[in-house]
Protein backbone atom coordinates (compact mmCIF):
# COMPACT_ATOMS: atom_id res chain seq x y z
CA UNK A 1 0.00 0.00 0.00
CA UNK A 2 1.30 3.57 -0.83
CA UNK A 3 -0.43 7.03 0.07
CA UNK A 4 0.45 10.36 -1.05
CA UNK A 5 -0.29 13.61 0.71
CA UNK A 6 0.48 17.05 -0.94
CA UNK A 7 -1.05 19.85 1.07
CA UNK A 8 -0.81 23.65 0.58
CA UNK A 9 -1.48 25.80 2.95
CA UNK A 10 -2.71 29.58 2.64
CA UNK A 11 -1.96 32.42 5.53
CA UNK A 12 -3.50 32.16 8.75
CA UNK A 13 -4.42 28.46 7.90
CA UNK A 14 -4.44 25.40 10.01
CA UNK A 15 -3.66 21.71 8.62
CA UNK A 16 -3.66 18.80 10.79
CA UNK A 17 -3.10 15.02 9.55
CA UNK A 18 -3.60 11.99 12.01
CA UNK A 19 -2.68 9.02 10.08
CA UNK A 20 -2.39 5.00 11.51
CA UNK A 21 -1.07 2.34 9.49
CA UNK A 22 -1.01 -1.14 10.59
CA UNK A 23 -1.35 -3.98 7.43
CA UNK A 24 0.52 -4.93 4.03
CA UNK A 25 3.64 -6.71 4.11
CA UNK A 26 4.61 -2.77 2.71
CA UNK A 27 3.13 0.41 3.37
CA UNK A 28 4.77 3.70 2.62
CA UNK A 29 3.41 7.10 3.13
CA UNK A 30 4.22 9.91 1.75
CA UNK A 31 3.34 13.55 2.80
CA UNK A 32 4.58 16.89 1.40
CA UNK A 33 3.23 20.31 2.91
CA UNK A 34 4.16 23.74 2.26
CA UNK A 35 3.19 26.76 4.14
CA UNK A 36 2.54 29.72 1.67
CA UNK A 37 1.64 32.41 4.20
CA UNK A 38 2.32 34.00 7.56
CA UNK A 39 0.77 32.26 10.74
CA UNK A 40 0.04 28.97 9.49
CA UNK A 41 -0.08 25.52 11.70
CA UNK A 42 0.17 22.26 10.86
CA UNK A 43 0.21 19.06 12.85
CA UNK A 44 1.38 15.93 11.57
CA UNK A 45 0.86 12.87 14.02
CA UNK A 46 1.31 9.39 13.27
CA UNK A 47 1.45 5.35 14.36
CA UNK A 48 2.95 2.58 12.78
CA UNK A 49 2.30 -1.00 13.88
CA UNK A 50 4.91 -3.78 12.28
CA UNK A 51 3.05 -6.74 14.03
CA UNK A 52 4.05 -9.57 11.56
CA UNK A 53 7.05 -9.78 8.61
CA UNK A 54 6.05 -5.90 7.94
CA UNK A 55 7.47 -2.75 6.64
CA UNK A 56 6.21 0.52 7.73
CA UNK A 57 7.80 3.81 5.74
CA UNK A 58 6.89 7.27 6.33
CA UNK A 59 8.55 10.37 4.39
CA UNK A 60 7.27 13.53 5.26
CA UNK A 61 8.19 17.18 3.98
CA UNK A 62 7.33 20.34 5.51
CA UNK A 63 8.43 23.69 3.42
CA UNK A 64 8.17 26.69 5.89
CA UNK A 65 8.69 29.78 3.92
CA UNK A 66 6.36 32.60 5.85
CA UNK A 67 6.75 34.39 9.07
CA UNK A 68 5.50 33.29 12.47
CA UNK A 69 4.58 29.46 11.20
CA UNK A 70 4.27 26.67 13.70
CA UNK A 71 4.70 23.23 13.18
CA UNK A 72 4.57 20.02 15.09
CA UNK A 73 5.31 16.62 14.22
CA UNK A 74 5.15 13.34 16.15
CA UNK A 75 5.74 9.76 14.82
CA UNK A 76 5.60 6.86 17.07
CA UNK A 77 6.05 3.03 16.04
CA UNK A 78 5.73 -0.11 17.12
CA UNK A 79 8.08 -3.31 15.95
CA UNK A 80 6.28 -6.06 17.24
CA UNK A 81 7.99 -9.03 15.10
CA UNK A 82 11.81 -9.64 14.64
CA UNK A 83 11.52 -9.44 10.50
CA UNK A 84 9.34 -6.63 11.19
CA UNK A 85 10.54 -2.57 10.62
CA UNK A 86 9.73 0.80 10.96
CA UNK A 87 11.60 3.55 8.59
CA UNK A 88 10.93 7.48 9.58
CA UNK A 89 12.24 10.21 7.20
CA UNK A 90 11.17 13.71 8.17
CA UNK A 91 12.77 17.31 7.19
CA UNK A 92 11.41 20.39 7.77
CA UNK A 93 13.06 23.09 5.67
CA UNK A 94 12.75 26.47 7.11
CA UNK A 95 13.42 29.41 4.85
CA UNK A 96 15.15 32.49 5.23
CA UNK A 97 11.83 34.58 5.27
CA UNK A 98 10.51 32.22 7.79
CA UNK A 99 11.31 34.33 10.10
CA UNK A 100 9.50 33.22 14.21
CA UNK A 101 9.02 30.27 13.39
CA UNK A 102 8.78 27.47 15.48
CA UNK A 103 9.12 23.74 14.34
CA UNK A 104 9.06 20.26 16.19
CA UNK A 105 9.74 17.05 15.10
CA UNK A 106 9.68 14.10 17.83
CA UNK A 107 9.53 10.28 16.76
CA UNK A 108 9.57 8.16 19.63
CA UNK A 109 9.68 3.75 18.68
CA UNK A 110 9.34 0.67 20.60
CA UNK A 111 10.69 -2.69 19.91
CA UNK A 112 9.30 -5.60 21.03
CA UNK A 113 11.53 -8.29 19.46
CA UNK A 114 15.03 -8.31 19.56
CA UNK A 115 16.09 -8.35 16.10
CA UNK A 116 13.05 -5.83 14.88
CA UNK A 117 14.23 -2.58 12.94
CA UNK A 118 13.90 1.26 13.14
CA UNK A 119 15.22 3.10 10.81
CA UNK A 120 15.49 7.08 11.61
CA UNK A 121 16.28 10.31 9.61
CA UNK A 122 15.28 13.51 10.57
CA UNK A 123 16.47 16.66 8.88
CA UNK A 124 15.64 20.09 10.35
CA UNK A 125 17.26 22.46 7.06
CA UNK A 126 17.14 25.83 7.16
CA UNK A 127 18.39 28.61 4.69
Amino acid sequence: MQSCYSCVEEAASTYELVGVSSGGKLSRHNVHIQQLGPETVTELSSLHLSASDQTQDLHSRLVMDHPRGYSRQLHKCIVAHSQGQAVFDGNIKVNRYAQQTDAGQLTRSLLLEPRATVNINQTPISK
